[in-house]
Order: C-alpha cells, then structure tokens, then sequence
C-alpha cells in the first residue's frame, strides 16, 4: 500500500514512536522489511512489555521460510539498535480495515500469533523456574521451553531484568551476551547447570585410601555437612567419607529454590556418580539426611546399580511439618551448641516470653555471637536463608511418600531423651511415633529384615563427643561387613 507508506514517511505523528528514548518512524522499519527477499508485507507497531517500556514489534507475511533471527539479522545491518524490533511474528496475511489500510489495532499480540506448534513444557524444577521468570519478564503466557527470548518480545533492557531476576531466584550472575547464545529456557537451563556445578553439593571430608569404596553421607535438615567431620574423624583412617551439603544455602537467593525430596536426590545422585560412576554404593545420613538417603537408594536400585549400605542415622520414614517458628528453631540450635560448649545463653523459651517476638531474632544471634557460639562476622541475611533452607528441606520431607525398598536397612538408634525435651526419633512431629519399635518404623519398608544398632546419645547430639565414638565404631563395623560382603 505505497499511499498509505507515503504518508506515514511525511511523517504522520501517529505513527512515530519513542522507543529508549530514540525517536522511531514505523514506516521506515516496515521498509526496510519489505526490501527482504521473500517477504510479502510487513507491518511494525510499538507495544508495552511488563514493565511499561515499549518495544517494536514486526509482523510479516512471506512467500517462503523466512525465520526471525534471519529478519533480525538483515534489519540489523540496516538500522540503529533502536529501531530492529524485538520481535518477529509470521501471518498468514496482514488484517485490514474496509478502506484497505493495516488494520493495527487487530494485530495479534505476541504471545496470541505464535505458530501452533506443539509448546515444550517445563521438564525439570530448573525449567519451571525459569519459565516463570521468563513470562513475568515477557509478559507472555504459557511459554514453552524451546521458544526464542528474542521472538517472545525481548529486548536489552528486558534482557537485563531478565538476568537481575534469575540472579535474585537463582544467586547465579550470567553475563547479557549468555542470551546471545541460550536464547531458549532450555539453552540457558543448561547454562545454569554448569554454572551451578560450580556450587556442587559434593564435599570431600576425609580422602582415605583411594582403593576403598566411598561413604556418601548426606546432610541433615539444616543442610551443612560439618558435623560429619567429627564422625570421620572416628572412622578407619583409610576410609574416604564424602558429604553432600545443600548447594544452595551459601548462595544469595537460594531461600527460593524448592525441591521435592525425588528432585533433591536426583541432583546429589548426579554429584556422587561424578566421582562413583557405578555402584555397589555405600549410602547414609543423619535425621533428614537419612530420608534423602533411603530415596537415593530407591533410584540406584531402580536404575539397576548395587547399594550395600544404607545407613540411617536415627531417622524416622515419615517428618511432619514443623510447627516451630524459626526464631524458635534458632533458639534450639543456639541452646543445644551453648549445653555443648559448656556455656549458658539466655534463649530458653521464658527468656524469649519477655521479648517481643519482632525482637527475637536479633537477640538469640547477638547471644550467640557474645558468647562466641558463631563468628561475631556472621550475618542476618546468612542466618535467615539457613533457616529458610531448613525449613523447605522439612515441607519436602513432610509431601514425600517413602515407597517399600527392595533392599536392606542399617538404623542406628539414639536411645536417651533430647535434654531440653524435645522428642527422640521415634517421637518427632506430631507424636507418630513407633514406641518400642526398634526398627523406627522401617521394617514395614525394607525387603530384608532392618539392622538396628542402639547408640547412646539423644538425636542431636549424636555427631558429638562422647557418642560419636560409639556410633563411628559400629557404623565402621558396618561398612566392612557390607564390602567383605
């Protein structure tokens, strides 16, 4: 429609837009599209995204396959960064009023013109994520996983919030160019990956002999594994004891990341096979590690590999949602490393009764750092994601559902009641406990009859002297017998 082209290069003020502050004239964007080999007609119009700024957007009709990227390309070459639209979406034909003209107020939106082809949904958390972020940033919903960031509306300034967002959920900083090349939520979960095997879950506590076979301990509620060293510590000095810390607690932003307990055991699966490709495996944890622990085992079993040795370390087969706040929590923690420690610290639930609950938090960690139970550097915000972690690690192990294992299990049993009165392990959350039961509850899941071994100690002090001692020499009898096996 050369008339209706004419005018708007006169410069009908309709039609002139601002895009990042660069004065755009449509028009002229529409023909430089129209010069491209294969394109019919094109229509370019100016659209919000999420945040209220505007992008191009270009529809076009072509007589053969002509891609997105390949019209970015030859826009590019043609005109300022401002005036390439963000976007490019094929159409049949361009709608047009009764006198002819590009009807623009009928054009679709982008995420109402995308081609039907059948949508890629999220495969994995990453994916899920991900997606999430993207349609809030875009704007656009559903997105599938193997559509273009660029085709979707994206820009640099979006590109920009984009990556602010994903490095506030996911505490990973990616560089603008990584778009460039991992346009698609898929591309980039890939990229997350690797940047995230920085921050593998897999810590080597104790190297032993490299002819012995690994002991992978996973980590308890809380999701750091230095505890273990005492346990280690115990052991044959030639046995190599690996831990698997939560990889997502030192990272800023990890507080968000959610994973079933299936999913948590998937990824700590993955770290162990980098360094133990194949099995027999030898398997423990403590309290909620052991939990983590027995799901392990069940993938392993499932994908045809050997476990010799599931250890759990006064764990119980089902955790209930915990009903403690977790300035609570942190009182708990603080009184139970202040009684090992040999000190007092005014964090008893009568100390706590005088303060405002707002003021809880603040004065359990200053008691705890005046009474050098904590660096005097540790900072709120570190505290704060350690519970949160803590926290989601229980709500995942409050929805799993522990199937029966074809295997067999070694507990080993704290016998003494917790000091400050809290429950023993088969008492914890909600009062499902198994009385006498020696087994916990696990003979009701484990294929073989359960190995149960009583340790003197109550639940959280078992990584700690005098009980470790015993629990690392019967846990050592163990090991053995599972490779002498």
């Amino acid at each position: 429609d050369t008339a209706d082209l004419d005018l708007e290069f006169l410069g009908r003020r309709d039609h002139q837009v601002k895009i990042r502050g660069v004065r755009v004239e449509l028009a002229e964007v529409q023909s430089v599209l129209r010069e491209r080999d294969g394109i019919l007609d094109a229509a370019v119009i100016d659209r919000e995204d999420s945040e209220g700024g505007k992008f191009l957007c270009a529809y076009y009709v072509a007589a053969e396959e002509v891609s997105p990227s390949a019209l970015r390309e030859h826009c590019a070459a043609r005109l300022p960064e401002a005036m390439v639209p963000s976007t490019f979406l094929r159409l049949d034909e361009l709608p047009r009023t009764l006198t002819g003209k590009i009807d623009r107020a009928a054009l679709p939106a982008p995420g109402d013109a995308r081609e039907q082809a059948p949508r890629v949904p999220p495969r994995n958390p990453l994916e899920r994520q991900l997606v999430q972020i993207w349609e809030e940033v875009l704007n656009v919903r559903p997105l599938g996983v193997t559509e273009s960031f660029f085709d979707m509306g994206g820009h640099s300034l979006l590109a920009v919030r984009l990556l602010a967002r994903i490095q506030r959920a996911l505490g990973v900083s990616l560089p603008l160019a990584t778009l460039l090349q991992a346009k698609t939520v898929e591309q980039l979960a890939v990229v997350l990956q690797e940047e995230t095997r920085k921050l593998s879950p897999l810590v080597e506590i104790h190297a032993g002999d490299p002819g012995r076979r690994r002991l992978f301990l996973v980590h308890p509620i809380g999701g750091t594994v230095l505890s273990y060293r005492n346990l280690a510590n115990h052991l044959d000095p030639g046995q190599p004891v690996f831990a698997l810390q939560d990889p997502y607690l030192e990272v800023e932003g990890g507080e968000n990341v959610v994973l079933s307990l299936e999913e948590m055991a998937a990824e700590y699966l993955d770290a162990i096979r980098s360094v133990q490709p194949r099995g027999p495996y030898l398997l423990g944890g403590w309290s909620f590690g052991g939990i983590v622990a027995f799901e392990m085992a069940q993938q392993l079993r499932a994908a045809g590999e050997a476990v010799d040795l599931l250890a759990l370390v006064d764990t119980r087969p089902r955790i209930g949602m915990l009903v403690e706040s977790d300035e609570e929590a942190l009182a708990g923690i603080a009184l139970d490393m202040a009684r090992r420690e040999g000190k007092t610290i005014a964090a008893s639930p009568e100390d706590l009764a005088r303060l405002e609950p707002s003021r809880w938090f603040d004065h359990i960690l200053g008691a705890m750092k005046a009474a050098d139970l904590v660096a005097p550097e540790l900072r709120d915000e570190v505290v704060r994601r350690y519970l949160r972690r803590r926290r989601t690690s229980a709500e995942a192990a409050a929805r799993y559902t522990p199937r029966p294992y074809p295997g067999k299990v070694t507990l080993f049993r704290a016998l003494e009641p917790d000091p400050l009165g809290a429950p023993t392990a088969d008492e914890l959350h909600h009062g499902e406990g198994h009385g006498s039961d020696p087994t916990l509850g696990w003979a009701d899941l484990s294929a073989e009859p359960v190995e149960s071994h009583p340790i003197p100690g109550y639940h959280a002090g078992l990584m700690f002297e005098p009980y470790v001692q015993v629990l690392a020499e019967r846990l050592g009898f163990c090991i053995n017998k599972a490779e002498e096996a």
